[in-house]
């Protein structure tokens, strides 16, 4: 019947699109999760995430082959990768736990950290997402004692 036949259709058609994601077994060493991915092209990208189940420490790694190897470029005590965002090639940002906000001029190859302090609470929030809209304007939201966004103007230094 003509319902059938559009049935069958959605289907297949769902399934074709499903057919296009393939699994990467190289896999990034030395994670316990992964949250965070970003890639700047078709072969420079980056994960984030965690090395243990609890209280972890953050890990950022870097690929230039697509994702068919793996190069830890940070480990940040305590504080895991929840979100990356870049602007360009070599200006990037990461934020995670622990009021982490890293940023990197460098391609990725190193990171600079700072550790935001919520002055209404005295304590360290969770960041779970950046994005920067040029070079000096970006924002960065989460929150775990305070639900909050911030703004900077001046590229991730204040």
């Amino acid at each position: 019947t003509k319902y059938s036949l559009t049935l069958l259709f959605c289907i297949m058609t769902s399934m074709v699109t499903f057919a296009q994601w393939t699994v990467n077994l190289s896999g990034a060493p030395g994670y316990y999760r992964i949250d965070a991915v970003h890639f700047i092209d078709d072969n420079t990208g980056f994960v984030g995430g965690t090395n243990s189940l609890f209280g972890g420490d953050g890990i950022l790694s870097k690929t230039s082959n697509g994702g068919s190897s793996w190069t830890t470029v940070a480990t940040i005590t305590s504080s895991p990768i929840q979100a990356i965002h870049f602007v360009n090639s070599m200006l990037g940002f990461a934020v995670g736990t622990n009021g982490l906000m890293a940023r990197t001029t460098d391609g990725g190859n190193t990171w600079s950290t700072q550790n935001y302090t919520n002055p209404n609470s005295g304590n360290k929030e969770v960041f779970k997402s950046v994005h920067f809209v040029d070079q000096n304007t970006g924002y960065i939201a989460g929150g775990f004692y305070e639900m909050m966004v911030l703004k900077t103007i001046d590229g991730g230094v204040n």
